[in-house]
């Protein structure tokens, strides 16, 4: 199933959820989707045990005013942005904590990429953990769609729509792969324009041995270098033969040294990209991903989206 198939978009009505909207409808048109299903969350009401007809009323009474009043603020929202022509857009009400019933009910429904909004921060407040937008990508099942809404002045529908600079960041492993593979099928998808792909990956010398300070220890220290940077080049260029597809997409191919989220954003910001790409660690027993630490990092402090995509196949629906 296409990336863009069926898209959703997870909103609480805070003015950054309506500014990842626009870019939500936005990313819909480009990318041809056939279905975008709003998702709000509410709170849950929970039904009395036993006889109690009295209280079970009143309770369903009250859900059903919860429901239709968050129903009726949704279609507000969709109506003054205007749905994008040629996709069918709905609403979709779920009881709970929406960092668990969201990526449920989006698996349950067939969602194919999941969009959700996070107010960016400078500073230390960036670095703190527990976010609605991190726990939903921990959470699921499916690739997501991270949509930074403020701070660096520029909205995700406008990056959205000056998609010209794409950054895929690897790290080699075994599933590398099929995270490439999903980034490019879904690029491809694209009308309009076609971005350009910076297929990259940052060199690990954590496990280069020591060998001294002198010269000839600085000598093997270089050859390991690079012969480092020569496999890394030879697996990033398979990848890219793997997934040039029609050649309607540029891929170029880059190799860091340094700390990986610091790379990654100095890439991006050097080809000032829209979209960063990044993959997950998960396991194959695992009923969610595992974020691992870059791609965790790179969420909490990148000011342009981020596309999460799990590893295994069986960790999307």
């Amino acid at each position: 199933m296409a990336l863009f198939d069926h898209l959703a978009m997870a909103v609480d009505f805070s003015e950054p959820s309506r500014v990842a909207l626009k870019a939500a409808f936005r990313l819909a048109r480009l990318g041809g989707a056939r279905k975008l299903t709003v998702m709000h969350s509410v709170q849950e009401v929970v039904l009395p045990v036993g006889d109690q007809p009295v209280v079970k009323k009143r309770l369903e009474a009250l859900r059903d005013r919860i429901h239709s009043s968050a129903t009726k603020q949704l279609q507000a929202m969709i109506d003054e942005m205007g749905a994008p022509e040629g996709v069918t857009v709905d609403c979709a009400i779920v009881e709970g904590a929406p960092t668990r019933v969201i990526p449920e009910e989006a698996a349950r429904m067939g969602v194919t990429l999941l969009a959700v909004g996070t107010h960016a921060r400078k500073g230390v407040r960036r670095w703190l953990k527990g976010s609605v937008a991190e726990a939903i990508v921990r959470g699921t099942t499916i690739p997501v769609i991270v949509m930074p809404t403020g701070d660096d002045g520029v909205t995700p529908d406008e990056e959205i729509s000056a998609l010209l600079n794409v950054v895929i960041a690897v790290d080699l492993h075994q599933e590398a792969g099929e995270i490439v593979r999903v980034a490019m099928d879904g690029l491809r998808e694209l009308k309009e324009r076609k971005p350009v792909v910076t297929l990259m990956t940052c060199e690990d010398l954590s496990d280069v041995p020591i060998v001294g300070e002198d010269s000839e220890g600085q000598e093997a220290i270089d050859e390991i270098r690079d012969a480092m940077a020569d496999g890394a080049n030879a697996a990033l260029s398979v990848l890219a033969s793997a997934n040039a597809g029609d050649g309607s997409i540029e891929i170029r191919q880059r190799i860091e040294r340094g700390e990986p989220e610091e790379r990654i954003h100095a890439v991006a910001d050097e080809l000032e990209a829209s979209l960063i790409v990044v993959g997950t660690h998960g396991r194959h027993n695992a009923p969610f991903i595992e974020l691992g630490s870059t791609t965790a990092n790179v969420l909490r402090t990148s000011n342009v989206s981020v596309l999460v995509i799990p590893s295994h196949p069986e960790h999307r629906a």
